[in-house]
This record gives C-alpha cells, structure tokens and sequence, in this order.
C-alpha cells in the first residue's frame, strides 16, 4: 500500500478587529463560527417555507408587518430543525399550540388534518 503525502490545511480569518492576546484571537472565531446558523436563518426567511421575496409588500407598512412575521416564522422553523436533528423524537407539541400544528398540516397538505401529527 502507497502512502500519500497529507497536505496542511492553512486558515486564515481576516477581521478588524485587534488582536493582542490568544483569548483577542479567539473572539472573531466564535462569532465566525456561529455564521453558518445566520446563513441558514436567512435562506429559511427567504426561500424556505416563508418565500420572503415572492411576498406583495405594497407600502412601507405592509413591508414592516411581513418583515416581522417572516423573522418570526424562520426562527421557529430554523429552531424546530435544529431541535429536531438533536431530539428527533420530540412531538410537535413541543413546540407547537394544538391549533398551529393542525395549520401547518393543513397549509404542508392542502387539506384540514384529521388528528395532530405527533412528529
């Protein structure tokens, strides 16, 4: 068997921010790092299940009530994923009321659920 040479992985972070110390460093990493959960957010408000972009906005109001629906809906659905993966087992009513579960069935079908999923 042919041993192949690993080649290093160099990373490199470019900020503002000063660094004097390791724990200076280290900061602009964390904030970084929790990046990819900001990404995700932002997709799930604007083609996930909220289609931010496809919304008739209208007038300034309107675009301030949906804007805040929308942030409100993708957190939850972002948070319900993210639970999900974790504790999969978790029933809906976790973290849903009875009546917002039975809407998402009825909206993800087409048609009114007969019974609350427990999943």
């Amino acid at each position: 068997m042919r041993k192949t040479r690993r080649s290093v992985l160099e990373w490199l972070l470019l900020t503002t921010v000063e660094v004097q110390t390791f724990e200076d460093a280290w900061e602009p990493i964390v904030w970084y790092n929790k990046r990819w959960g900001i990404e995700i957010f932002h997709r799930t408000r604007k083609d996930g299940g909220c289609k931010a972009e496809e919304l008739p906005l209208g007038t300034g109001d309107r675009f301030a009530v949906l804007l805040a629906l929308g942030i409100v809906f993708a957190w939850r659905i972002y948070y319900r994923v993210k639970i999900g993966k974790e504790v999969p087992c978790l029933p809906c009513t976790s973290f849903f009321e009875i009546d917002e579960g039975r809407a998402l069935v009825a909206c993800s079908k087409s048609r009114p659920p007969t019974a609350l999923p427990t999943t």
